[in-house]
């Protein structure tokens, strides 16, 4: 059970002895026998010679072809060397079990909807970007009312040796403090003394973040109208309409976010009841991440690998490659190696996995 994977490879020993005669038919031919001319001597010979060796072998040519084979199925998420144990061979058939350590497929159950901390995360994002972009096009309309939060104030200011004729600054919502409680309630025309704390961005240099004392006058005040999110709102933006805009929003945030994935292999950690091959553990603290750390991630990544062969995702060619010459410019190489292209095309599925169990949630 678990990740480790055990197969019981079975077959007639008239196969073991195919083999065994094509691996002495090759050796034949660079064979120096007494009595005979190179590459000369019988393969009957060559078998009686080396027969314990070329069984052996022969075995282990079996084997090799059965490990491709089941390796394929799991590619490209093999976490540790293929083990070969219990080799039985007798007179009738020859048997060994192979054991793969992969991810647990059949026994890993994971529900989208429990990824919680990092779709939470990646929305509140894409609202925020939409609030910024209500706050960019918004309309600003002159009030004679006071000043509230959310109003846009225009300022004269005088004060430490210094004039400023016209500063903007928007009141805050909410409990306000300084400098902006004590322009709040004022309306266009009025003046007023000020001695407060100023905030990081006044105009003048000496009082930001600091008290002290200026002059204001209230040159106008406006009133802040933001736009309604609606299909017309993103045609504005370029958009067909206001859930294309979202989309192209989310790409962004999840581009953004990719330090976010940590949450996202945490959370699928949470719903794995099994150790993580210790494999997988050693590659991680290889990264210099504490042991408990690496074992906590190693069961999240190893459900995340679970996840991708369940659900098919696949790596196209196109992809591959654009990753592959990315990462070979940056090296200032022409080619990268094939363990390379491997550790690239985990990171692609691995990636494309995050976003549609985030999607998904």
């Amino acid at each position: 059970m678990g990740y480790a994977k055990t197969f019981t490879i079975k077959g007639e020993k008239e196969e073991l002895k195919k083999k065994m005669r094509k691996l002495a038919e090759e050796y034949r031919k660079e064979a120096e026998i007494p009595g005979f001319r190179k590459g000369r001597a019988p393969v009957e010979l060559i078998l009686i010679r080396m027969g314990d060796a070329l069984e052996e072998e022969a075995l282990r040519k079996l084997a090799e072809d059965r490990i491709k084979r089941e390796m394929e199925r799991y590619s490209p998420f093999i976490y540790g060397a293929p083990r070969v144990e219990n080799v039985k061979n007798t007179e009738e058939e020859y048997s060994f079990d192979l054991i793969l350590e992969v991810p647990p497929v059949d026994e890993i159950e994971i529900d989208p909807k429990k990824i919680k901390r990092g779709r939470e995360a990646i929305e509140a994002r894409i609202q925020e970007e939409l609030k910024k972009l209500q706050e960019i096009n918004a309309e600003l309309k002159s009030v004679k009312r006071k000043s509230k939060g959310g109003d846009v104030v225009y300022l004269e200011i005088e004060g430490e040796g210094e004039r400023i004729e016209n500063w903007t600054c928007e009141i805050p919502k909410g409990k306000r403090k300084g400098f902006y409680r004590e322009i709040a309630g004022l309306k266009a025309g009025e003046e007023k003394e000020i001695e407060a704390e100023f905030p990081e961005d006044f105009p003048i240099d000496s009082l930001r973040g600091k008290e002290g004392k200026v002059k204001i006058k209230v040159l106008d005040v406006k009133e802040k109208k933001l736009p309604e999110l609606n299909d017309d709102f993103a045609k504005d933006m370029g958009f067909e309409n206001l859930e294309e805009l979202k989309k192209s929003l989310r790409e962004q945030v999840m581009e953004e976010m990719k330090g976010h994935e940590d949450d996202i292999i945490l959370s699928l950690a949470q719903q794995v009841d099994m150790d993580p091959p210790d494999s997988l553990v050693a590659g991680i603290m290889r990264e210099g991440k504490p042991e408990e750390q690496a074992k906590l991630e190693a069961k999240g990544l190893m459900a995340l690998d679970a996840y991708i062969l369940k659900e098919k995702i696949t790596v196209d060619d196109e992809e591959l490659e654009k990753k592959i010459d990315e990462v070979a410019d940056q090296a200032g190489v022409d080619r990268v190696s094939d363990d390379v292209v491997e550790v690239l095309k985990i990171q692609i599925l691995r990636e494309k996995a995050i976003k549609k169990l985030t999607e998904e949630g």
